[in-house]
């Protein structure tokens, strides 16, 4: 799991990079998701990080 805050500073860049368009924010901020479990869980799929990745983003929502 990605702390909070860690998850709260990546909401933080994409709001700032995508102020007007919430579908390429959430997309953005899905992107870092990934990145930030691929350096932790480097064992794993692309498929199983997204999930990974999709939990965390709804229990931040």
């Amino acid at each position: 799991m990605i702390p909070v805050e860690e998850k709260e500073k990546m909401q933080k860049r994409a709001l700032k990079n995508f102020p007007s368009d919430p579908m390429m924010r959430d997309l953005h901020f899905i992107r870092e998701l990934i990145f930030a479990l691929k350096k932790k869980e480097e064992e794993k799929t692309y498929t199983e990080l997204g999930a990974i990745a999709r939990d965390e983003f709804h229990l931040l929502a």
